[in-house]
């Protein structure tokens, strides 16, 4: 079983690729623009379910997880935030990268969040602190871009069923708000989170509010709760939909910026920049770009319109309009890409934040940028934002830290290359009967499985490495994983093995049989087995492994 996306080979009880983060289960396209529904809600269930039996395994942001590995999810619907999740253990995870150039942000650090025993409580380990337990069953969560802040919903049994209380991590555990409902939108900086609070399923309006800077603000007493609702990533701005009239039926979009102001009728907001400058919206099925609180700089992007990707500042978005990948700036009018977008490519460590359907990146812009798309093409948008495709039938692709260097697997060849040298032709690294690869993140090497599930390591164009002939992989990406980028580690016959390039060592200190190893450039995670119970292991540097949670 492969990934639809970026052809990784999946575990089949895995419900998200490990590498992408692409849902397992076919994802219809869908318009942003479609009434509220529970599918990011149905996301976190179902990442949570999976995370439990399958040893931290991949969520996207509606719940994340070891494997994420600052990966894009290639979007597939705006969906409303939403819905209670009980997640068993989940580890707010990023990567630290070194040596990356400056238009890419990377990640800082983690919080770990998982369930305390018998789901009384949950525990928080905020970013390099102490961990703090707190009272109630953990229901959802999300975190901040940077990976050093998040906001927890806990049911702690205070408020009606579907109220909740919230808290904010920061460097302690600080209780913001009681009697929150399931919906909520936390800002990419961790600054800020708009939240439901006294909501009327029948009436389905409630009541929204702004925690930022300390302080509580209430928005509206009119929310519509069958709408969407979106924060700004410095925490300040919200765009939202109020329902009022005689009969309840008349929809108004909004934007709070310290002030009210009103969008217009049937307009849902979607994604909003700091001080609301540009504000992205749904209205009658179509996607809009305005520019401030000047309604009369609103933009027609498209119809039909199934993915949205921002840079850092949302002023710059791609999207799929009619199958064709788009791209608008600074609020202006949409200019044609090439093909479908299917996801980015970028060096791993790079921060992002997905929220409502909408991924916003760490890049500054996306001139110099490479992505994939649905021909199996990786394209290339150079300063002028022009497009080129670099490489064709491509089956798994990785960008090296020096946001240039390609290193994809093609017709089971390793192939490199400098991808923003125009008429640049690719380097063979392995020529032929290639399965899966993993490259370093400097891309001066490649650790690779070959059609017969032996592991080899080869640096630069030299002899190739056997680092094990012994291995059986069953096409489940959870049985292997970078470290660190740059160390190799695999599981075979119950144990896990390392390797740096060199022959493979096991690795001890596991009670019972280990399953499953997942890993990014500063965390890997262990699930073992012992009887019936499952044991779940965490390290910072690969060799002590600390146990974290019992099932």
């Amino acid at each position: 079983m492969k990934c639809s996306n970026c052809n990784t080979d999946l575990n089949p009880a895995e419900r998200f690729c490990g590498k992408c983060g692409t849902p397992t289960e076919a994802q219809p396209a869908q318009a942003p623009v479609q009434k509220a529904t529970d599918a990011a809600a149905a996301g976190a269930q179902a990442a949570a379910t999976v995370v439990k039996d399958a040893a931290l395994n991949v969520a996207d942001k509606t719940v994340k997880s070891v494997e994420e590995l600052s990966k894009t999810m290639p979007v597939k619907k705006i969906a409303m935030i939403g819905g209670a999740a009980v997640v068993a253990i989940i580890v707010i995870i990023c990567a630290v990268v070194v040596f990356m150039p400056s238009k890419y942000q990377t990640t800082k650090g983690f919080v770990y969040i998982n369930e305390g025993e018998d789901y009384e409580s949950t525990v928080v380990i905020p970013y390099k602190r102490n961990k703090i337990e707190i009272s109630g069953e953990l229901r959802d969560y999300d975190e901040s871009m940077d990976g050093t802040k998040a906001v927890v919903i806990v049911d702690d049994g205070g408020g009606d069923d579907g109220e909740y209380a919230m808290y904010l991590v920061t460097n302690n555990v600080v209780k913001i708000a009681d009697g929150v409902w399931s919906s909520y939108a936390f800002a990419a900086s961790g600054a800020g989170v708009a939240y439901v609070k006294e909501a009327d399923r029948s009436s389905g309006i409630g009541e929204l509010w702004l925690y930022s800077g300390g302080k509580h603000t209430l928005i509206t007493r009119d929310l519509s709760l069958r709408n969407d609702f979106a924060i700004s990533p410095n925490g300040k701005a919200v765009g939202y939909v109020t329902v009022t009239g005689a009969d309840m039926d008349r929809l108004t979009g909004y934007i709070y910026n310290g002030k009210e102001h009103e969008l217009g009728r049937n307009i849902e907001p979607i994604a909003i920049a700091n001080g609301a400058k540009y504000v992205y919206y749904n209205r009658n099925d179509s996607l809009y770009v305005q520019k401030g609180t000047n309604n009369e700089s609103s933009t027609k992007l498209g119809d039909n319109i199934w993915s949205f990707t921002a840079n850092a500042d949302l002023s710059q978005i791609i999207y799929n309009n009619d199958g064709r990948a788009s791209i608008s700036r600074k609020g202006d009018s949409r200019e044609s890409l090439s093909g479908q977008f299917s996801s980015f490519i970028l060096p791993d460590g790079t921060s992002r934040d997905r929220k409502n359907g909408v991924t916003i990146l760490g890049v500054n812009n996306f001139s110099g940028t490479f992505y994939a798309n649905y021909d199996d093409a990786v394209i290339y948008i150079d300063n002028k934002y022009q497009t080129r495709s670099v490489a064709r039938n491509v089956d798994d692709a990785y960008l090296a830290n020096d946001g240039k260097t390609l290193v994809y697997l093609r017709n089971s060849r390793i192939m490199k290359m400098n991808g923003t040298k125009e008429n640049a032709e690719p380097d063979t690294i392995v020529n032929g009967e290639v399965d899966v690869l993993r490259p370093t993140a400097d891309a001066k090497a490649v650790f690779y499985i070959n059609e017969d599930s032996e592991i080899y390591y080869q640096k630069g164009t030299g002899k190739p490495v056997s680092v094990t002939r012994d291995f059986d992989r069953n096409y489940w990406s959870s049985q292997y994983a970078l470290f660190n980028g740059k160390t190799f580690f695999y599981v075979f016959e119950d144990e896990l093995y390392q390797s740096t390039g060199d022959r493979a060592t096991v690795v001890r200190g596991f009670d019972g049989e280990v399953l499953y190893v997942f890993a990014n450039n500063i965390y890997i995670a262990v699930q073992a087995e012992d009887g019936r119970e499952s044991l779940y292991y965490l390290s910072t540097n690969g060799r002590s492994f600390d146990l974290i949670y019992r099932d």
